[in-house]
């Protein structure tokens, strides 16, 4: 959870955002990350009331401070006792911000909500024959600021699922294939597990799928050379199924290549989704090239 404060008069007042209750949604044009802020509320002075104006805020994301969104609403509530209510906040999140935000996370997500508070204070004034007034004598700006995280977990499964971002397009790619029969549908079995956790952004499970992919097709290219392909076809698709293979490796900083199994993918550093996406797209094209016997022949 994350939690700020500020005063009105000397009396501090508290701020918080638990994780658990941020929520996704999107629409036919829009995504929205709405962020329910806590408020514990503690009356500054007897006979006293404060107005609650209005809001703006600004969410922020990761340490360069990314500017993901702006918002300004009206509250319009009254306090006149000590209380505790809910603001709730709902951030519109373009395309090219979830994509940097994308760009740029490597574990928990970091955010922080700047917020301006709107209000006037007002004073009780008892009048004859038990008649109250409240007189308004007092205009402010009370700034405050929350720093929070959401974690990896809950952005990849529950959260990005609801912003309707637009993942990746794909090549359709055959289902069949003459000379690799039951080995093409471990291929297509595996690249299909790779788009599922790249669509979940989940990316280092997404990358071992495609390196199973390339285990497949790497055992297998005597099998494509036996039947009717040209040996330039043949050679291109050696050297780039190879070079994919060192690609990988290059991009794990000269490790050892990923293990085949898909629960080795975490023992290495996290992929970007650049790096995902690129590897997927080359291996997207070596299944496509692959799989259409009249490029090969």
């Amino acid at each position: 959870m994350g939690k700020g404060t500020f005063a009105i008069i000397s009396t501090v007042q508290d701020v918080e955002v638990k994780e658990q209750e941020i929520l996704a949604s999107s629409d036919a044009l829009n995504s929205y990350l709405s962020i329910p802020v806590n408020v514990s509320y503690r009356l500054p002075q007897p006979n006293m009331s404060v107005d609650f104006l209005s809001i703006e805020s600004t969410l922020l994301f990761g340490e360069n401070q990314i500017i993901c969104s702006e918002l300004y609403q009206n509250i319009g509530d009254s306090k006149q006792y000590d209380t505790e209510f809910k603001i709730f906040l709902k951030f519109q999140l373009t395309q090219k911000v979830i994509s940097q935000i994308e760009k740029h996370r490597k574990s928990d997500l970091r955010f922080m909500i700047i917020i301006n508070f709107l209000i006037t204070l007002k004073n009780k004034l008892d009048l004859n024959q038990n008649k109250t007034i409240w007189s308004s004598n007092l205009v402010q700006n009370l700034n405050s600021q929350i720093d929070f995280q959401i974690p990896k977990s809950t952005w990849i499964e529950t959260l990005m699922p609801n912003l309707g971002y637009n993942n990746i397009r794909l090549i359709e790619i055959p289902m069949t294939h003459n000379q690799l029969t039951d080995e093409y549908l471990i291929i297509k079995k595996e690249f299909d597990k790779a788009e599922d956790y790249f669509n979940k952004n989940d990316y280092n499970t997404c990358v071992a799928h495609c390196r199973n992919v390339l285990d497949v097709l790497h055992r297998n290219l005597g099998k494509i050379k036996r039947g009717e392909t040209s040996e330039s076809g043949y050679d291109w698709l050696r050297k780039i199924s190879t070079g994919t293979f060192d690609w990988i490796n290059s991009v794990c900083n000269g490790t050892h290549a990923l293990a085949s199994k898909t629960h080795h993918a975490g023992n290495y550093r996290e992929f970007t989704r650049q790096e995902a996406e690129s590897i997927f797209l080359v291996v997207l094209g070596l299944i496509n090239f692959t799989a259409h016997e009249k490029i090969l022949s």
